[in-house]
């Protein structure tokens, strides 16, 4: 939720900055590899950091391909992590083997699935529907993600694995979609060991974030489009092309997030891409 909100508003501080050359200032502030990893895709992360990497794809019932990102320990007790809109399995582990949430359960015995919904940069297969030329295929949001995306990603971890539960984490819209799945599909609750829900979202009436009112006109300017906000490097061009470009991107940046800059390697993982219907504003 908070990253495309911080998008729209960068974008348009983005344009100021046309040259899209980032000189010397990226190198000459961050480490080498916050760099690199901010390029790197989840898989090419694990291998980075020398975890053992495995993709594997699930087909919901309404025809969405989607894909998980595992960290393989057979045999282990499996947990399912699903992110937050406009995010990616990569949430999980892009701040490091020392800090991602992935590699600590990991590290501690789970095997570890990481799962993309339907729109992100990882899961934009369909069994007939192309989503570059088929509108419908963006009809659906965090309903569908509950009804549909959870319960084939816990099947198939399940039948994979072939335990009878699995514990699950949720971000943001992960904890609004598996509310959607508990209570609609409430057969999945007995598949459920342990939900931890970081960042619940049930309700959004009493936000009251400074730049609130400013993302919900410039979203509804989008209206029944295609994608919104795909996977792109613009953050990293721009946003972190200069001190002054920097400066700029992140005093709009750090008022929905809060002020960290050593999470700035996120910059090149989101936005991943979402649909319309599932603005939320």
């Amino acid at each position: 939720m908070p990253h495309a909100i911080c998008f729209l508003v960068v974008l348009g501080v983005c344009t100021l900055d046309g040259s899209g050359v980032l000189g010397g200032y990226l190198e000459d502030t961050y480490p080498a590899s916050v760099i690199e990893d901010a390029h790197l895709n989840t898989i090419q992360l694990l291998e980075k950091y020398k975890h053992p990497a495995e993709t594997h794809q699930v087909t919901t019932d309404d025809k969405y391909i989607l894909t998980l990102h595992r960290i393989a320990r057979p045999g282990a007790k499996p947990v399912l992590l699903v992110h937050g809109l406009e995010d990616t399995s990569s949430t999980w582990i892009v701040m490091g083997p020392e800090s991602g949430l992935g590699y600590f359960l990991y590290a501690n015995g789970y095997d570890v699935w990481m799962g993309n919904v339907r729109g992100n940069r990882y899961s934009k297969g369909h069994v007939k529907l192309n989503p570059n030329t088929d509108k419908s295929y963006w009809s659906f949001s965090w309903h569908e993600i509950g009804m549909y995306d959870l319960p084939a990603m816990i099947d198939g971890v399940l039948q994979k694995t072939g335990y009878q539960k699995l514990s699950y984490f949720g971000h943001s819209q992960g904890t609004t979609s598996f509310f959607v799945m508990a209570s609609s599909r409430p057969e999945y609750n007995a598949k459920i060991h342990l939900m931890s829900a970081l960042a619940p979202v049930a309700f959004m009436k009493h936000m009251k974030a400074p730049l609130m009112g400013m993302a919900r006109m410039g979203m509804n300017m989008f209206g029944d489009n295609f994608e919104l906000f795909p996977h792109s490097e613009i953050f990293l061009n721009h946003c972190l092309s200069s001190a002054a470009m920097l400066k700029t991107c992140m005093r709009f940046y750090w008022q929905i997030v809060g002020k960290n800059r050593e999470e700035q390697n996120m910059v090149d993982h989101v936005p991943c891409g979402f649909g319309p219907s599932s603005r939320w504003l």
